[in-house]
């Protein structure tokens, strides 16, 4: 599953932080970085439990879904 977020330049670099933090759990590429769109690459069996990291991560980083 691939889910693609829009940020403020100056949180790319946390999310992505952030992300690499719960290891096998996703992937993150950024796919322009002028516009701070990032899509995440989901493992399949972490789908729920990603769900619940990017409610917890809305607390501190501003972003929107744009695609899913």
């Amino acid at each position: 599953m691939n889910i693609y977020l829009q940020l403020s330049r100056k949180d790319l670099v946390r999310l992505q932080f952030l992300l690499e933090g719960y290891e096998r759990l996703s992937s993150i590429t950024t796919i322009d970085s002028r516009e701070a769109i990032v899509r995440i690459m989901i493992m399949p069996d972490f789908q729920d439990d990603f769900q619940i990291i990017l409610s917890e991560l809305k607390k501190s980083v501003d972003f929107r879904i744009i695609q899913s």
